[in-house]
């Protein structure tokens, strides 16, 4: 993410802290059977400050829940 101008420390992706070079996993369209839906796609993230950073551990979407058009995020931190 790009920093903030007025020097406010830069936040950063959970998902790609903790998943190196895998793309997001969808969170919305999992379960949705409308026929006007469209293809599942990322939609909902998780940032940290670089305090936690080095804190995260695992992080994963929670695709078997149909509660809810989006699927919860779980993240671990250390």
């Amino acid at each position: 993410l790009a920093p903030f101008p007025d020097g406010t420390p830069p936040l950063r992706d959970a998902w790609r802290l903790s998943q190196p070079g895998r793309r997001h996993a969808p969170t919305v369209g999992l379960h949705d059977d409308h026929p006007d839906a469209n293809a599942p796609f990322a939609f909902d993230f998780a940032f940290v400050s670089a305090a936690l950073a080095e804190r995260v551990g695992r992080m994963r979407v929670d695709a078997a829940e149909t509660g809810s058009d989006h699927q919860a995020l779980l993240l671990e931190l250390g």
